[in-house]
């Protein structure tokens, strides 16, 4: 294969990425709101939902409007604050914090107790205002749990 081909392949691979980018943007552009609203990071505009369904459980998405893979950065980014609890915290982030206090345990006792303290039962109850304190409590319990 010449040099030509290779960089004609190239070219067109280049502008088939583009175009997936595109849709990309356009889908977040499109559905982001939804998906953040459903993770607690923003207020989603009004919906054509009777209002009975509002204030129940949201259905789970499969895709987030940040890059996060929810395991935390610490040390590799600016989004950590000074005392290791991100700037951003979202649902799913803050439902890995407490598996990893569960796993530090082997038990999810220290889980629950850390969250009942708040007033919460279950994982999903946990309110976004919350979720600072709630990490600032699960770095302090996995900490404890290693020594």
């Amino acid at each position: 294969m010449s040099l030509e081909d290779s960089m004609a392949k190239l070219a067109d691979s280049n502008l088939k990425l583009a175009q997936s980018l595109d849709n990309y943007a356009a889908t977040i552009d499109k559905y982001g709101l939804k998906i953040a609203a459903v993770n607690g990071d923003a207020v989603a505009p009004a919906t054509d939902k009777p209002k009975a369904t509002r204030g129940k459980k949201a259905e789970p998405v499969a895709a987030t409007t940040d890059d996060s893979d929810g395991f935390g950065d610490a040390g590799f980014g600016d989004d950590d604050d000074a005392s290791g609890v991100p700037e951003k915290i979202t649902a799913d982030m803050m439902k890995g914090k407490l598996i990893e206090v569960r796993d530090a345990y082997g038990d999810k006792a220290p889980a629950l107790k850390i969250i009942n303290a708040y007033g919460y039962n279950a994982i999903p109850e946990v309110k976004p205002a919350d979720y600072a304190k709630v990490w600032a409590d699960c770095d302090k319990a996995i900490k404890n749990a290693k020594k």
